[in-house]
């Protein structure tokens, strides 16, 4: 768990970006945040580097630390991107502790992370499970044993030149965006401060069960379904807490019948303009930014599939193939947003998976309510039907 002195520890490590002396070429290991261990181990202490004692080992906080449980979550992660899944592994992460490829800087011999460049040209900062997930990667002169919650405040402390975290980048890779860090950063401290709270409550003698802290709680750490909630005038509420399955499902649907087809109506031709530049990423920023809790955010930019079509000079038409990992009967498998420029009129189609097995229904959304239309179409005759229903004149 995050608490003041390992947060602190991100300022250590930044001190040693802007010197530009030559660190020793000899690969060592640095453990760092927590209490260090293992024989002929280098440690962080009043910010030197010094060696640990022979009696002080825990292999755990060495370079030979072993993941299972987050690589596990990785593997469920990488193979269905749920926000069940994201949020198991953000939890496991917010415990664990990590390698880092680094050099050492300076006199003090102050450890300093190294950065990577991705293919789209973003720089993310690497992180690995264990040592064998850094073989592929280029060599360092030290390795970084540190807990992940000071990797996380390091990197949001450098600012937006880092774009996010890569873990084991040069293998089954999984990437936090910079907007993701910046919300599990929000939850590592609120997590921090309800615990606290909780043992203070405890030092004081007093049963934390019978004090008003299970809905601060309760709110930062998902799995109750029910909140009860005392409003001023004494009364009770019982607040309804959504599965994370039954979350998903909401966000996607807002999304999908009521945040898109507000943005086509509401801008026009210039949102027909940005989807038809930005195309994947464009779609992705979107969906991520209406999500109200950004961490459970479970899709990759990959996932979607847009493709614009200037129809005529009058017609645009913009398809969005939206994800398919554990699509629920009601969701989208495929958008299409039609803009006439001529009468600067939307018109808003999706095909939605069907409450019957392998079925499919189409849907047009009319002031944000989807109106059924039938069966749809059949996969490769879906644009003719489109032009079809754009032919009939009625409005959006």
């Amino acid at each position: 768990m995050a608490d003041d002195k390992i947060i602190d520890f991100a300022a250590k490590m930044a001190e040693g970006i802007s010197s530009n002396k030559k660190a020793d070429s000899k690969q060592s290991v640095v453990s760092v945040g927590l209490k260090p261990q293992q024989p002929e181990v280098n440690v962080i202490k009043d910010g030197k580097v010094v060696k640990l004692a022979q009696d002080d080992v825990d292999p755990q906080q060495t370079v030979n630390v072993k993941n299972p449980e987050l690589e596990e979550l990785i593997d469920k992660f990488t193979e269905e991107k749920t926000n069940e899944n994201l949020t198991a592994l953000i939890n496991r992460l917010e415990i664990s502790r990590v390698l880092l490829p680094g050099k050492l800087m300076g006199e003090n011999k102050t450890p300093v992370p190294l950065t990577v460049n991705t293919s789209e040209g973003d720089i993310i900062q690497p992180i690995f499970t264990d040592k064998e997930k850094m073989e592929k990667a280029p060599k360092c002169e030290v390795i970084i044993n540190i807990p992940f919650v000071v990797v996380l405040a390091t990197v949001l402390d450098k600012g937006p030149e880092i774009a996010g975290i890569g873990i084991n980048p040069f293998s089954k890779a999984v990437i936090l965006k910079r907007e993701l860090l910046e919300k599990i950063m929000e939850v590592v401290k609120k997590k921090a401060q309800a615990i606290k709270r909780v043992d203070e409550i405890k030092a004081a003698g007093v049963d934390p069960s019978s004090v008003k802290i299970a809905a601060q709680v309760g709110d930062i750490m998902p799995g109750a379904a029910t909140e009860k909630v005392t409003n001023p005038d004494g009364t009770v509420t019982t607040k309804v807490k959504l599965s994370e399955e039954q979350y998903a499902m909401f966000e996607r649907s807002r999304f999908e019948f009521a945040y898109l087809p507000g943005k086509l109506k509401s801008e026009g031709q210039e949102f027909i303009n940005a989807l038809a530049d930005g195309r994947e990423e464009y779609v992705d920023s979107l969906f991520e930014d209406a999500y109200a809790e950004k961490r459970m955010y479970p899709y990759l930019a990959n996932e979607f599939k847009v493709m614009f079509m200037g129809i005529s000079e009058e017609l645009d038409v913009v398809t969005i193939s939206m994800p398919t990992a554990d699509i629920v009967p009601g969701n989208a498998e495929t958008i299409y947003m039609a803009w006439n420029k001529k009468t600067n009129i939307g018109r808003y189609f999706a095909i939605v998976k069907g409450n019957k097995k392998n079925t499919r229904d189409a849907v047009e959304v009319i002031d944000n309510k989807p109106n059924f239309l039938g069966e749809a179409p059949d996969e490769g005759t879906e644009i003719s039907w489109l032009m079809d229903k754009l032919n009939e004149g009625s409005e959006a």
